[in-house]
């Protein structure tokens, strides 16, 4: 084998490394892509179903907080005549 055949040759077993390196780079990065893919989607849709449930009173129950806003404005009727027969 003379230099060109050799440089020939070496060329030819680049190329077809090259090209095996790409195959091999192509059918792992699809699959990373699907599942990084997947993995935010199930990131989004776990964010959504916990941001959107209400969380409990401070105080109790709904119906809790409802008697104490009636108590509450009960007290203000009572405060506003209390002023009234003042004035």
């Amino acid at each position: 084998m003379n230099d060109k055949e050799k440089k020939i040759a070496l060329e030819q077993e680049i190329s077809k490394q090259l090209g095996q390196m790409d195959e091999r780079f192509d059918r792992s990065g699809w699959f990373y892509i699907v599942v990084l893919i997947i993995l935010l989607f199930v990131a989004l849709a776990t964010f959504m179903y916990f941001s959107n449930t209400v969380p409990e009173t401070p105080s109790g129950s709904i119906e809790e907080m409802d008697q104490r806003i009636e108590s509450l404005e009960e007290r203000v009727k009572e405060l506003e005549e209390q002023i009234e027969s003042e004035a």
